[in-house]
């Protein structure tokens, strides 16, 4: 074999040059892919300020979104295990036109915050998800907490209408709102069981 010339070395580091640009593209790409497909499988914004949240989850053209407002993000108030909510807004969109604004939670209870007693929802919103029935129909679904394990629970089905087809809001007391039966309201929607059971909640 002969020496290598300058020509050809150049041509070498050159080849090895052009080489290692195309693992970096192939590595970038690979990446993007695997955002999109994260960000697509999940369907979940999250816009998050000082005082308040937005957080929206998408099925096609259909959106629900959940935007809360409260006084204590960092949760600094040893009797509390969250946030003290005092106002969430539940909206619904099917291709950027609003077909439901409702305030959530009629039940307030008023606590001392910084030496001032506010007002502050009961029970707020904790969980949300996306389902579909057999007829390709969007329906959301979402959970509500009251901050304790005696707390009250809220559960609620959404239709892509804009209609709260089903809604349980109790505590092991009192019954606070209820409309429908479960079984029977799944039944009517078309939504199986399992796949009710098995959904997957986003926690927000």
């Amino acid at each position: 074999m002969g020496i290598p010339t300058s020509n050809n070395k150049m041509l070498l580091e050159n080849i090895n040059l052009i080489f290692v640009m195309k693992v970096i593209l192939l590595i970038t790409l690979s990446v993007v892919f695997m955002s999109c497909q994260v960000n697509k499988d999940k369907k979940l914004l999250i816009q998050r300020a000082v005082q308040n949240d937005t957080v929206k989850i998408c099925e096609s053209k259909i959106c629900l979104s959940i935007i809360s407002s409260f006084v204590d993000p960092d949760n600094d108030i040893d009797s509390f295990s969250a946030p003290l909510y005092t106002r969430q807004i539940i909206t619904i969109t099917n291709a950027g036109k609003t077909i439901l604004t409702k305030d959530h939670g009629n039940k307030k209870t008023t606590t001392n915050f910084k030496g001032s007693n506010i007002e502050i929802l009961e029970n707020y919103i904790n969980q949300i998800s996306v389902l579909k029935n057999v007829r390709n129909e969007v329906f959301f679904c979402i959970e509500g907490y009251g901050g304790c394990s005696d707390c009250s629970v809220y559960s609620a089905i959404i239709n892509s209408n804009g209609e709260f087809i089903y809604v349980l809001y109790e505590d092991k007391v009192d019954t606070f709102e209820s409309k429908g039966i479960l079984m029977d309201v799944l039944n009517q929607a078309g939504i199986s069981w399992e796949s009710f059971k098995d959904k997957d909640m986003i926690d927000i």
